[in-house]
């Protein structure tokens, strides 16, 4: 397993904050089972987000499958 810098998610969030992180999850969840990879121990601790230079919303990890 690599080392991923950033922090875990963490809350309570805002909606639009909480609503991005969802959509942004399902679709890394959906491209991993597309790939017949499943995730067994997903929860708010193995959610890593980072903030990008030069923005104000953190965004989380992107993952290559």
């Amino acid at each position: 397993m690599e080392l991923v810098e950033g922090e875990t998610l963490a809350g309570p969030l805002p909606l639009d904050m909480a609503l991005t992180y969802a959509k942004q999850i399902a679709e890394a969840l959906e491209a991993a089972h597309d790939k017949g990879i499943t995730h067994c121990d997903l929860k708010p601790a193995n959610v890593m987000v980072r903030l990008p230079c030069g923005t104000a919303m953190p965004e989380t990890w992107e993952t290559k499958f």
